[in-house]
């Protein structure tokens, strides 16, 4: 039987302050190391605060007049003028969004919103807030040389043949608490640029979920679900020749319609460079298998190209998950909830009672709290991106009421 170990204690709550501090207010956008790879460090907010009071598609008057407006002294601010007002200027600006449903109807050469400088988008919050492709071309092309950083937003709707619907990064991306969901095409393509992702979810894009290409990407607390692929790789993470990091992933029900290009699920191609690594993560129930892995210049698959460290769950045995580090294999049964609102801003997929996952995960290397920012629960933390808690009645029954630690149960 669990004891209960969420309480809200102190060190929590410095906790807290730290991460608000680092992702939502810093002055400073955080080094990222991935594979060895660093992102240079620039400067957060330096500018100016752009707040879009319109949630119509219409283009500045005058980009780099410092001015949002689409007409000279109208005061109207939308997302597209804010942009182009940000990639004209030469300081790192900001932009604020509203709660709404902001449609991009205008073309730009199917690259969508491009971001060319140092811009930061922060939305009212994914479940509110969300960029719409409509169904036209990309939402976010980030040019190689740029430095973006999105929160808070849902990217949905994109459209494209090739490339990516969602975000095509080509420079230094950093996102957070952003749904990208139900993109005619690739969510995201990482092309030789660096990315973080975290406390997200990549779920129903109908080309697959993420491919890097001789690029860097580190994904915590991260949801890859239930995206169909119609070629080469993975229904949900395609890497080629790049370093990747997962921690406290799930990558769960995705699916490639040509089998004989063998993974749908994670899918690592090496020929001279990169790594595949692996902590705290699932990789269950994609179709036709979990993961495979590519020794180009031999020209054969190799499992052993995929490194783990530790507290990870396969469900067929494919991943070269090592039981002497606790990796957990060939989980036939295994099973998780649909994609759904089960608290925090973005969609997760949640742990069931007896899960295996449940306690099985590395408490030196689990984040604090999961995806959706629920404190950790049992005697460790759990593998995957979500944290299993009881309900309320079941914490009433045998532990202290986690309403008297000032820890919200999720609804």
């Amino acid at each position: 039987m669990k004891s209960q170990k969420a309480k809200l204690t102190f060190s929590l709550a410095i906790f807290s302050v730290f991460y608000l501090v680092t992702f939502h207010s810093s002055i400073s956008f955080c080094a990222m190391n991935v594979g060895g790879q660093a992102a240079s460090t620039a400067t957060f907010f330096q500018g100016k605060t752009y707040n879009v009071n319109n949630t119509d598609d219409i283009a500045d008057a005058n980009p780099g007049d410092g001015v949002c407006e689409t007409d000279s002294g109208n005061g109207v601010c939308t997302l597209r003028a804010a942009v182009q007002e940000g990639n004209a200027s030469s300081t790192h600006d900001k932009i604020i969004l509203k709660a709404g449903t902001y449609k991009l109807s205008l073309l730009n050469n199917g690259n969508g919103l491009d971001i060319k400088g140092n811009l930061t988008i922060v939305g009212d919050g994914a479940k509110t807030t969300f960029i719409d492709g409509d169904k036209k071309e990309r939402i976010f092309t980030v040019q190689k040389g740029a430095v973006f950083s999105l929160s808070g937003v849902t990217l949905q709707n994109g459209y494209a043949t090739g490339y990516a619907a969602g975000i095509f990064n080509l420079g230094k991306t950093n996102a957070w608490n952003t749904n990208i969901i139900g993109n005619s095409g690739l969510g995201i393509w990482n092309a030789g640029g660096v990315m973080t992702l975290t406390n997200s979810t990549v779920g129903n894009n109908s080309n697959g979920g993420i491919f890097l290409d001789s690029a860097s990407m580190r994904l915590t607390n991260v949801t890859v679900s239930d995206n169909n692929s119609n070629g080469f790789g993975g229904g949900g993470i395609n890497s080629l020749e790049s370093n990747l990091i997962l921690t406290n992933v799930t990558i769960f029900h995705n699916v490639n319609q040509i089998q004989a290009y063998l993974s749908s699920g994670l899918v690592f191609s090496k020929f001279n460079n990169g790594s595949l690594t692996l902590e705290n993560t699932i990789v269950a129930k994609n179709s036709p298998v979990d993961c495979a892995a590519l020794d180009a210049p031999n020209a054969k698959w190799d499992s052993s190209l995929i490194s783990s460290k530790g507290h990870n769950l396969d469900s067929d045995g494919s991943c070269n998950l090592i039981p002497d580090l606790r990796d957990l294999r060939g989980y036939k049964d295994f099973n998780l909830g649909p994609l759904a609102n089960n608290g925090g801003e973005t969609l997760t997929l949640a742990l069931l009672p007896g899960n295996p996952a449940i306690d099985a995960g590395d408490d030196e290397t689990c984040p604090r709290k999961d995806q959706r920012g629920m404190a950790r629960y049992g005697a460790h933390c759990d593998i995957g991106a979500y944290e299993y808690w009881p309900s309320e009645n079941e914490i009433l029954n045998y532990a202290l009421p986690a309403r008297e630690s000032g820890v919200a149960l999720p609804h």
